[in-house]
């Protein structure tokens, strides 16, 4: 047999024959039935080698990609722009300490989070000093500049003090924790809701982002105050590149002839012209069709894939959201281990027996009440790192409350949303979706916020996320000894 199918190795009738030699001599298959056995090996040997041909083993299969130091951008920086039309309820805007729009929260911050976005950019945060930045950005995250609506970033219009609206406007800049780069806010001179924050690489590099938010009734003075702190912003020195994004309201501006509707439009398009300013945003950026939020730029080859997204495809609002990535290698730092102490591996027996047998009067009589209390501490956590194993956590960022079940609701929000102009049906279940998304998120913090056993209670879940989100530690006001 071996003979034979040597012979014939490269002969479609010489496998034939080898297989249906195997088959009799260790199956009891004779006659038409070995026959026909021996049909469907050669049939299956054949679809299987046809397959192997189709994947073409022969490209490599990279698999994932790996994690670099320079994260999921290739080491460029990525922005995402949006006129978010309020982080706060419009019904809070006359309140001095108001409540945040979770829901909108959330949907940012999860949509920032899934896309690796490095710096926020947002205009109508309708937010107030009262406001933390911490309640809606984790600060392990995001290092917040906010520039909020006062009398100095909008004064009122001598020729029509009505026109000033005391809430709302606001704009904000975020910038990721991780990026190897240093940041400071550039102070400029009021008269606009103006933000722009200098950002330095390890070459030494440095370059401004900036945004603005103009509200549109406003008239030359106004425009004078924006094109005057541009200014500013060009003959600070050493900027190679400056980035100019958000809402300026200039809807009749043919952009492609540079040619607006009214003279305060003409007036912004020679002045972006006269700075050397290119914009780079040609798509409608508004419901109604308008290209209301503008890029501009002096380095327009920096400027790569530009985005502008669909309306309410992250959060709700009259404007399109704007992604854009700027070609600058930045790294970023190697994540800082954190540990906890795992209770679920804990030597108790010694543990406690080195609690009961410490001299606390020899460490606490006679000292102060604050050196009492920092040598009590000490020789607590001394004690408890010898019995107690420390394990690894991650630093992810998320609200407690926002668990699978929220995250697994938002991805459905998501994927409605691509369908949602198709027919008046699916754009039912996207709003349907985006309801239910609100509603759990809703429940999973009353959850969170209540004991499940005595609902009056707080919970620890609950305190831990309000350790987290200040920079305060939490210590007893009362410590009794014996």
């Amino acid at each position: 047999m071996n003979n034979y199918y040597v012979r014939n190795t490269f002969s479609l009738l010489g496998f034939r024959k080898f297989c249906q030699m195997s088959i009799y001599r260790n199956f009891p298959f004779k006659g038409r039935v070995g026959t026909a056995f021996t049909n469907c090996i050669i049939w299956m040997f054949g679809m299987n080698l046809l397959l192997v041909v189709i994947a073409n083993p022969g490209i490599t299969n990279p698999g994932p990609p790996p994690l670099s130091n320079n994260g999921g951008n290739g080491g460029k920086l990525s922005i995402y722009f949006h006129n978010v039309q309020g982080l706060i309820p419009f019904g809070e805007l006359d309140n001095d300490h108001p409540i945040l729009d979770i829901s909108k929260c959330l949907e940012i911050s999860t949509y920032v989070r899934e896309a690796q976005i490095d710096i926020i950019v947002l205009n109508e945060t309708w937010l107030k000093n009262s406001v933390a930045d911490s309640e809606f950005l984790h600060p392990d995250r995001y290092k917040v500049f906010r520039a909020d609506r006062s009398v100095r970033t909008h004064p009122p219009d001598p020729t029509n003090p009505t026109r000033f609206r005391r809430n709302g406007g606001g704009v904000m800049i975020a910038v990721r924790t991780d990026l190897q780069v240093s940041t400071k806010e550039i102070c400029l001179k009021g008269g606009a809701e103006i933000l722009a924050v200098e950002f330095t690489i390890a070459t030494g590099v440095k370059f401004v982002i900036c945004t603005c938010y103009r509200v549109g009734t406003l008239g030359m003075v106004n425009h004078e105050n924006i094109i005057r702190q541009f200014k500013d912003l060009q003959r600070r020195r050493r900027l190679s590149k400056v980035f100019l994004v958000g809402d300026f309201n200039l809807n009749g501006v043919n952009w492609s002839s540079l040619r607006g509707t009214s003279p305060i439009e003409q007036s912004f398009v020679d002045s972006f012209t006269d700075l050397g300013l290119a914009q780079c945003i040609t798509a409608p950026t508004h419901y109604k069709g308008n290209t209301l939020d503008l890029l501009l730029t002096n380095s327009e080859a920096s400027i790569i894939d530009l985005k502008v997204g669909e309306r309410d495809s992250i959060c709700k609002s009259d404007h399109f959201p704007i992604t854009f990535k700027i070609n600058i290698k930045v790294n970023r730092k190697k994540p800082i281990k954190r540990f906890c102490y795992n209770f679920k591996n804990v030597d108790w027996v010694r543990l406690n027996h080195e609690l009961r047998h410490t001299n606390w009067d020899d460490l606490l009589n006679g000292t102060e009440p604050e050196i009492g209390w920092r040598k009590f501490k000490d020789k607590l956590f001394e004690i408890a790192d010898r019995h107690i194993k420390k394990a690894h956590v991650k630093t992810d960022g998320q609200d407690p409350w926002f668990d699978s079940e929220c995250f697994d609701a938002w991805r459905t929000k998501m994927r409605l949303h691509k369908d949602r102009n198709k027919s008046d049906a699916a754009n039912l279940k996207f709003s349907l979706a985006r309801k239910s998304f609100k509603n759990l998120v809703a429940l999973k913090m009353r959850e969170t916020l209540n004991e499940s056993d005595d609902s009056a209670l707080i919970s620890k879940k609950f305190w831990s996320y309000v350790k987290s989100k200040t920079a305060s530690q939490r210590i007893p006001e009362f410590i009794s000894y014996n």
